[in-house]
């Protein structure tokens, strides 16, 4: 549900704020202001007239009317009473007349706005079910640990939980937690002999909870051995959650009272960076507006990262906030940044700070180039880890296959599957291979967890051993941010020699990249070299449509995989390598011209990040050449 017009006036919930009236309402509505300015006392009239005007129909309307022109009647017979009061009695005062009349008129004059608002707010939506608003102000990240507390500790915590009482979340976010799952152990037994209403909301009320988990903190909620409620193998009270995640957990909480569809709410957040740091709040922020597509969300707010970050969101309204009036702010921030900071020096000295993180970023970006890679970490809902795993799954297309993982790491995919995916893990023949056996350990724990057998035969650091076990038997041989670490002389023995010798006869490599790496890094002699699917396609040799897949990650256009079947590895040759880099070199070249043709005001550290990659790139395949 969400406003698209909306009309207050001041007379209705009076707290010192002129009428309201805002008609370019987007999914998320930005209230921007100095401390005093009236955001706050504008979201407690939204939640009033939320929970006033709901369920609206024609009957509703018609009331409205009819008061309307009972209004009217009285003003206009006391005004003819009055008249005909003083033609009888010329030489006396009526001193209650002027005093009266205003009564009713303003009796009148406010059941009319109220009208217009009622039918501002039916029109935006109508049908809706009621309107309902949710209040959430996240204060505090640190939240009580529920271990040791009673069964009716428990209890009592569940039931001091509304939506109207958020004041007490951080203290009774676990426990309450606990308490639902407990509640849904109880019902679940089969000595309980409980109504069946009751078993099932004890079910609804739990799976409610899991479902909003799942949607915010991208994992399941699980139960150890001991009854304890537990989030990413740890239990709740330990799983050490960053102030995001904390803040999220506490949303969680909160959504689960109002089951599963947020259609008919209205969230409202004032001044979260009083309480919490911008870029934890921008974490949370994130996650909701990706998770609640159908409700509003409104913001109040002073804090300029918010401001910038929220501006950069499609279905944003910006209103500007002073002495109890709003006003649109429009797409430009002169108003906004005017209002907070005051003169143009101070505006000035904020657009020399706006610069700094480009500058930032190209700085980090050529000093991370001069150390060697890191290996990743990922949790359950790494998007390039479930790219992958869509990609093995059309593969293999119901049936088992065996995978080669070249250059494995600690074994993050196997890991990821372990954790979200038994139907394709049941189909997984999975093998490591990494010449650097620095996460031995953590990659053979892995695979011993998710098949129990002997991982000689599973992990490997040799490439003589791995031919002379598993020669000509893979389906796929994945490249994971492999390929950019490789230096461009080892890709010919690489390619059409040992990959090919792995790969059965309808085998193929998968060759998964991140095609503008966030991080800088110094992988070789040379650095680091990414291609994308032109490269690619040089480098095989491989002509348009024909049966070589690339494709990009649905949200992310960055996360590249490009499937490559066996019969192109023997075209790679020292020509078609170098075609390659050149052909990297020349895009470097005019995405840097492109990057350095923009405006000042349009660059900031996504630009400079960008600029920083190129120019690596640039380099790199320079270095390439010259090492040829």
């Amino acid at each position: 549900m969400r406003f698209t017009k909306l009309y207050i006036p001041k007379e209705l919930y009076s707290n010192g704020i002129a009428d309201i009236e805002m008609d370019r309402l987007g999914q998320i509505v930005v209230l921007v202001g100095k401390n005093g300015s009236g955001k706050s006392r504008i979201l407690e009239k939204l939640q009033s007239f939320s929970a006033l005007y709901k369920d609206l129909d024609k009957d509703d309307l018609e009331r409205e009317e009819n008061a309307i022109e009972s209004h009217r009647d009285n003003y206009n017979r006391n005004k003819e009473n009055f008249e005909r009061l003083e033609k009888l009695y010329p030489k006396s005062s009526f001193h209650n007349k002027e005093e009266t009349l205003q009564r009713i008129l303003k009796d009148l004059t406010l059941a009319e706005k109220s009208l217009s608002a009622m039918l501002i707010s039916h029109l935006s939506k109508p049908s809706f079910g009621g309107r309902r608003s949710i209040n959430f102000i996240p204060k505090i990240t640190s939240m009580s640990d529920p271990i040791g507390e009673s069964f009716g500790d428990l209890q009592s915590s569940s039931l001091r939980l509304t939506i109207g009482n958020l004041t007490q979340l951080p203290k009774i976010v676990l426990p309450v937690i606990q308490s639902i799952q407990n509640r849904y152990y109880e019902v679940k037994r089969e000595d309980f002999d409980g109504a069946k209403e009751e078993v099932n909301k004890a079910i609804d009320e739990y799976q409610n909870l899991k479902h909003w988990i799942r949607e915010f903190l991208g994992v399941e909620l699980k139960r150890d051995k001991y009854g304890n409620a537990c989030l990413f193998d740890f239990r709740i009270g330990d799983a050490k959650l960053s102030d995001g995640q904390a803040i999220l957990l506490q949303l969680c909480v909160t959504l689960y009272q109002t089951g599963k569809d947020l259609n008919n709410y209205i969230i409202s957040i004032d001044e979260p960076e009083n309480h919490i740091h911008p870029s934890a709040i921008i974490e949370t922020l994130s996650r909701i507006i990706e998770v609640t597509k159908e409700s509003q969300i409104w913001i109040a707010t002073h804090s300029l990262p918010i401001i910038a970050y929220l501006a950069s969101v499609q279905e944003t309204s910006i209103y500007y906030v002073e002495e109890g009036k709003v006003s649109f702010a429009g797409s430009t921030p002169e108003k906004v940044l005017k209002g907070l900071l005051g003169d143009e020096e101070q505006v000035s000295k904020l657009h020399d700070f706006i610069g700094l993180p480009a500058q930032y970023a190209i700085n980090q970006y050529a000093y991370q180039c001069l150390f060697e890679p890191a290996v990743a970490e990922t949790g359950a809902n790494d998007p390039q880890t479930n790219q992958i795993k869509n990609i093995l799954d059309d593969l293999a297309k119901g049936k088992s296959f065996k995978i080669l993982d070249y250059g494995a790491g600690k074994g993050r995919l196997l890991a990821n599957i372990l954790e979200t995916d038994t139907e394709l893990l049941k189909k997984t023949d999975y093998v490591a291979y990494d010449t650097f056996t620095t996460y031995k350990t953590q990659c053979e724990g892995v695979i011993n967890t998710a098949y129990g057998d002997d991982t000689s035969k599973r992990y490997f650091s040799s490439m003589t051993d791995l031919k002379s076990i598993h020669k000509n038997s893979f389906d796929v041989v994945l490249l994971c941010n492999v390929l950019h670490e490789i230096p461009p002389q080892d890709w010919i023995e690489l390619f059409s020699n040992d990959i090919d010798n792995l790969l059965n006869e309808n085998g193929e490599v998968l060759i998964v990249e991140d095609s503008q790496i966030p991080i800088g890094e110094k992988a070789h002699q040379h650095g680091f070299i990414v291609f994308d699917e032109a490269q690619i396609r040089e480098l095989f040799c491989i002509g348009g449509g024909q049966d070589f897949i690339s494709q990009a990650h649905p949200k992310n256009q960055r996360l590249k995989a490009h499937l490559v079947p066996k019969k192109y590895l023997s075209n790679i040759t020292t020509e078609t390598r170098e075609a390659a880099i050149k052909s990297l070199n020349n895009k470097a070249k005019e995405e840097i011209r492109k990057l350095r043709a923009l405006s000042p005001e349009s660059i900031g550290f996504k630009q400079g990040r960008e600029h920083a990659f190129w120019v690596q790139q640039f380099a790199n395949t320079q270095l390439a050449f010259d090492a040829k």
